[in-house]
């Protein structure tokens, strides 16, 4: 798990000082889980981002200047416009409980995997 890997040693972000974690956006017709870099110590983030740069195919925004404060690494859609047009909340749901399901068992297990196998403390 990246809890047991990666430092807490966030600056000004959450209480858990996180310097890595995932955010879930909900928008009206968007809703997606993110892996950010946050604030912190910038030797630590610059490592981060360029451990990620191992698999720019599945981290396609470690491509990009790492930003000030939080950096997006990741991105997943759970639900997009199509999925909210003509389906009632319980379809919506349906379609949400299977996606996560999937992130879990797919990329999140990936993650977890390339940072077991990769991070060097």
């Amino acid at each position: 798990m990246l809890d047991d890997i990666i430092e807490k040693i966030s600056e000004g972000w959450t209480p858990s000082k996180r310097i890595l974690l995932f955010e879930i956006e909900n928008f009206k017709d968007r809703l997606f889980v993110k892996l950010l870099i946050g604030p912190g110590d910038q030797s630590y983030r610059k490592r981060l981002l360029e451990f990620f740069r191992m698999e720019q195919g599945f981290y396609r925004r470690s491509r990009l200047e790492l930003r000030r404060m939080w950096h997006t690494v990741y991105t997943k859609d759970f639900l997009v416009k199509k999925d909210y047009e003509g389906n009632d909340i319980s379809e919506i749901k349906e379609k949400l409980d299977k996606r996560i399901a999937e992130f879990i068992n797919g990329d999140l297990a990936k993650i977890n995997s390339f940072f077991q196998d990769n991070w060097k403390r």
